[in-house]
């Protein structure tokens, strides 16, 4: 059954079993415990550490009864954990602080089994987008209000700075993109600031950058105006496109990403592109050979691409030629998860999590445990964040100091990696 309000309002009293012991011992971390929500967690056994292995930074017990972990995502100092009932379907988001994994807050987002968007962090506000509303909250997770999509169903996630948030949504004649105000009390409703129209509808999650918006349609055609005012800034022109709007050759369905170099687009026409910020002109490109469905992950000097059938690739951001190649291609990974000078960390097909150098891809270490579901990409530092079905999540970083104390997760192993018990 669905939990009262009081029991959320109280949240603080069942708050999640961690071990302050192991915290203060730095790496000390607290077992898997398993089973219901009643079970009490453990201190795991610690061992001396050596260079180049690694440890849980942190453990929380989300004290799940009803519910099953969905998605996990990082979001500034924020790791933001999505749960569901099994029996009435409401979804709930568990907000944990990054670096210690202590309880912020919960709430029950959506009911029925609505489907959530991934949250979106503002200044003042955290957004959970729904199909047809944005349940807005402060930071601190109250005054709670529902904003209405303005009578446009969401298509794709959503993407803010500021006060404002902006989201692709349906439209009769095709697509639209919003701009919406949240800026205001509880009390008072958000506002429109602007619209535009795109040839078709929309399902990648806008990108923002240094003022800067960036959308892209099913038709391939991607726009980039003004956040504040909707002008266009590019001048390009492609055949059978609107001045100003950038064509590939398919569907994007892929979430866009942008930073100061350029806006990244991986499209259903088999390439990867990225396109300079400010004029709309091809930096560099990468054919993957097949249609690309999945959003990059782009570090300052990588982007990391997953391609169906073939695993994730590397590919140089700043150096190389117009048709770029891929520095290295890892076939049984999924998903790119943090790196750090010398390491990618990357999911296998099977959750096991690797880590491979960054230069050459050549596998290093992974962990033998296969009970996390679901795993959030971290563009800073190399924390790699963790939940299982049943709510336990984890923070695990690499150690490369010989001697401290702490549970071993991964150790460095030669040629195809080895595990360590979990």
């Amino acid at each position: 059954m669905a939990r009262p309000l009081s029991f959320w309002m109280n949240w603080p009293s069942v708050s999640l079993k961690k071990s302050w012991g192991a915290i203060a011992l730095g790496l000390g971390l607290i077992g898997m415990a398993g089973g219901c929500h009643t079970a009490q967690p453990t201190i795991a056994p610690t061992t001396e550490l050596a260079a180049g292995s690694f440890a849980r930074k942190w453990a929380a017990d989300l004290g799940l009864k009803n519910d099953e972990v969905t998605d996990i995502y990082v979001r500034e100092a924020l790791v933001i954990v999505y749960t569901r009932d099994v029996y009435t379907r409401d979804h709930f988001a568990h907000v944990l602080d990054r670096e210690s994994g202590e309880n912020k807050w919960v709430v029950q987002v959506s009911a029925q089994d609505v489907k959530l968007r991934p949250p979106v962090v503002l200044k003042d506000f955290v957004v959970f987008p729904t199909i047809s509303t944005m349940e807005v909250y402060n930071r601190f997770g109250k005054e709670h209000r529902s904003v209405l999509a303005k009578g446009l169903a969401l298509r794709s996630g959503a993407a803010g700075s500021g006060t404002r948030i902006y989201y692709g949504a349906d439209d009769p004649n095709g697509g639209r993109v919003v701009s919406l105000d949240l800026a205001g009390s509880q009390y008072q409703n958000a506002s429109v600031n602007w619209t535009l129209q795109t040839h078709s509808g929309i399902s990648a999650t806008p990108a923002i950058q240094q003022g800067l918006l960036y959308a892209a349609d099913d038709s391939g055609g991607i726009y980039a105006v003004n956040a504040e005012s909707r002008d266009p800034i590019w001048a390009t022109k492609h055949e059978g496109r609107e001045d100003g709007v950038f064509g590939t050759g398919a569907r994007i369905q892929a979430d866009l990403k942008a930073d100061d170099y350029g806006v990244y687009a991986a499209s259903m026409d088999t390439k990867l592109y990225c396109i300079g910020r400010t004029d709309g002109r091809i930096r560099w490109q990468y054919f993957a050979g097949q249609p690309l469905s999945h959003s990059p992950s782009v570090t300052a000097t990588t982007v990391y691409q997953f391609i169906d059938g073939t695993g994730v690739v590397a590919i140089d951001k700043l150096q190389g030629e117009p048709a770029r190649k891929a520095k290295w291609t890892v076939p049984n990974a999924i998903q790119f998860l943090a790196e750090d000078e010398k390491y990618a960390y990357l999911e296998q097909a099977d959750h096991v999590i690797m880590a491979v150098d960054r230069l050459t891809g050549a596998p290093k270490f992974k962990s033998k445990r296969t009970d996390f579901v679901a795993y959030a990409t971290a563009l800073k530092n190399n924390t790699v964040f963790a939940a299982t079905k049943d709510g336990q999540i984890r923070a695990i970083t690499p150690n490369f100091r010989n001697g401290l104390m702490g549970e071993v997760v991964w150790i460095p192993v030669a040629g195809e990696s080895v595990a360590m018990a979990r």
